[in-house]
C-alpha cells in the first residue's frame, strides 16, 4: 500500500477554498502519470502472443491508472483548475521516486518485467489498504509513524470536496 505524508492529508483537510486543493490533485495527476510509464515497460518486455495472460493484466493496469489520472484531472478542471501536462516536472525521471514524494524510498525505474519488478515495485504500488494476508501495517499504524495511505489521500479529496 502506498503511503503519504500525513501533513498532505492535515493540508486537505484544512481546505478553505477549492484552489487550495489545485496542488494535491495536481499532485496525484501526476503520481497516477508516473506510474504508467513502469508498467508499459514491464508490458513491452513481454514476447508477443507470450504469457497473454500476464500481459493482459499488466495491460489493465495501465489502462486503470490512466483513468485514475483523467478523473483527477476532470475534478481538477470541474473545481477551476487547470491540469498541467506540459512542464518539464510534469514528466518523471526514473529511477525515482514517486511524485509527492510517495512511498517515500520506493524506487520505480523502467526495467523489463520481472518476479523482483513485481515484489519490489508493483506490489507496493498496488497493494490493497485491507491486504489482510500479507505483512503490511493496517491504515491506523502506519497513521502513528507519521504517514496515511494514498486510499486516505483520495478520501481526504472526496471528504473535502463534498
Amino acid at each position: 500500500m502506498l503511503k503519504i505524508r500525513n501533513d498532505i492529508i492535515h493540508s486537505i483537510r484544512s481546505a478553505a477554498a477549492p484552489a487550495d486543493l489545485y496542488q494535491y490533485l495536481q499532485g496525484a495527476i501526476e503520481l497516477e502519470h508516473s506510474t504508467i510509464p513502469p508498467y508499459l515497460q514491464a508490458l513491452y518486455s513481454i514476447k508477443h502472443d507470450a504469457n497473454t495472460i500476464v500481459a493482459d493484466l499488466i495491460r489493465s493496469v495501465v489502462v486503470e491508472e490512466m483513468l485514475h489520472m483523467a478523473i483527477a484531472a476532470n475534478v481538477l478542471n470541474a473545481i477551476g483548475g487547470e491540469p498541467r501536462f506540459d512542464g518539464p516536472s510534469f514528466v518523471p525521471n526514473y529511477p525515482g521516486a514517486l511524485p509527492m514524494n510517495v512511498h517515500e524510498g520506493l524506487v520505480v525505474g523502467l526495467k523489463p518485467l520481472s518476479k523482483p519488478l513485481i515484489q519490489a515495485v508493483f506490489m507496493e504500488i498496488e497493494m490493497p489498504e485491507d491486504a489482510q494476508h500479507f505483512p503490511v501495517k493496517t491504515a491506523a499504524a502506519l497513521e502513528s509513524t507519521g504517514y496515511a495511505t494514498i486510499g486516505q489521500f483520495y478520501a481526504a479529496i472526496v471528504d473535502k470536496l463534498k
